[in-house]
């Protein structure tokens, strides 16, 4: 009996159990058995009765089970009710599952057909979705690039502008350079005022091509670029320290300078007198009264020239004592002397004492080939003793500006190297 019992319970409505997640299977809604279950339940419960219908089967859950027999409606435990809004939601979606079913109960293929193109539809949205949010990422990372490489070129103009102020402050660095490597017999007041204002605007241009190298390197991606950045301030760094020992040398060269014209001036009085000398000496050839005076006037003229030789020579020495005239000072004390022979010699001739006359030409002769060799040890630059003077007192300064001027040409080296890279 208990038997018969269960089997006429698994023939009745439990035969109608719909198979639970069959999303995307053939049998996913199994609308085309429909029938066939409306038949089975007819046939379970018979048409005669009027309290079961097949609208009031459920299609997609189980049949809810019946309330516990014996327990009073009022002893059940009460479920919590649901709010306004919750309920609302709720009807929408019985709503829609009734809607479904309708149609499903109407044209069960129609219904398939229309599930598959939603699900298809969706997976077409998704797949849009994807596709939309891929190429987004790519636009933005395009963007990003081309900002960066935007950047970037940016920063190279910058540095750019940092190699040009470098530029300019080297035409004028140049010409100090030029000026401290000469020595101060080769140039003017006019020159050194010149190199002086020179270092003042070249200091500028470093300073800008400081700031502006700075500014580039804070952000520069390239590496090469980068240090060729900080290079710049090495190199200006080195160019400035050159800047500070020129003007120390070059003041040192300006006050040498009064030395150095004196000296140049008595070497300049002292081949003039020369002249004159020869020519009174050529003059009294031939001792006629007009050559004898000719030749005393020429004597005296020579006298006259190389007393303010001497005297230039005194200020070169006041201007510069640690200078070393020795050797011109001896040379222009013989030819003082020997031009006094020679006066002394007219003035025999023209009592005509030929005996004395000729005794003071003798002399006159020894005197000029002592000067001769005297001549021999003159340097061969009248303000040398000068310029010598100047290089020991300098000497510690120029060492500096040398250490400096070679800083800056190795700083100098790889930039002309990066430049003729970027530039290729």
């Amino acid at each position: 009996m208990a038997a018969n019992k269960r089997k006429g319970r698994f023939a009745g409505p439990a035969s109608m159990h719909v198979k639970k997640s069959t999303a995307g299977t053939s049998n996913e809604i199994s609308l085309s058995v429909l029938d066939e279950l409306k038949s089975r339940a007819d046939d379970a419960w018979g048409e005669g009765d009027p309290k079961v219908k097949l609208g009031d089967l459920s299609l997609f859950t189980v049949k809810p089970r019946s309330p516990r027999a014996g327990v009073p409606p009022e002893s059940r435990p009460c479920a919590p009710a649901p709010s306004q809004g919750a309920s609302a939601r709720h009807r929408r979606a019985a709503s829609r599952l009734q809607r479904a079913r309708e149609r499903a109960l109407v044209d069960p293929e129609r219904e398939i057909r229309r599930r598959k193109k939603n699900r298809r539809l969706r997976r077409a949205a998704a797949v849009a979705l994807s596709v939309c949010a891929c190429c987004l990422l790519a636009g933005s990372g395009a963007l990003w690039l081309a900002n960066e490489y935007e950047c970037e070129q940016e920063r190279l103009a910058t540095l750019d502008r940092a190699f040009d102020e470098m530029e300019k402050a080297d035409a004028l660095i140049l010409s100090m350079d030029d000026a401290v490597m000469a020595d101060a017999s080769e140039l003017s007041f006019d020159d050194m005022d010149a190199v002086r204002r020179g270092i003042d605007d070249a200091d500028m241009h470093l300073n800008a091509a400081c700031a502006f190298a700075e500014d580039a390197a804070s952000s520069l991606k390239d590496e090469t670029a980068a240090e060729a950045a900080g290079r710049v301030g090495v190199s200006a760094d080195a160019r400035r320290r050159m800047m500070q020992y020129a003007a120390a040398l070059l003041t040192a060269d300006r006050e040498a300078k009064a030395a150095v014209d004196a000296a140049q001036e008595c070497w300049s009085l002292v081949l003039e007198a020369d002249g004159h000398m020869k020519r009174a000496a050529s003059l009294v050839a031939d001792t006629t009264t007009e050559n004898i005076d000719a030749s005393q006037e020429s004597t005296d003229e020579a006298a006259a020239l190389l007393s303010q030789a001497q005297g230039r020579l005194d200020d070169a020495l006041r201007e510069c004592p640690s200078a070393d005239f020795s050797a011109l000072s001896a040379y222009i004390a013989k030819r003082i002397e020997q031009n006094e022979y020679a006066s002394s010699s007219n003035r025999a001739i023209r009592v005509q004492d030929k005996a004395t006359a000729e005794s003071w030409n003798d002399r006159y002769n020894r005197a000029d080939a002592e000067a001769i060799e005297l001549a021999a040890a003159l340097p061969a630059k009248p303000a040398q003793p000068v310029l010598d003077a100047l290089d020991a007192q300098t000497a510690e300064t120029r060492s500096l500006y040398a250490d400096a001027r070679k800083r800056a040409a190795e700083s100098d080296a790889f930039i002309r190297d990066y430049l003729g890279q970027s530039g290729s």
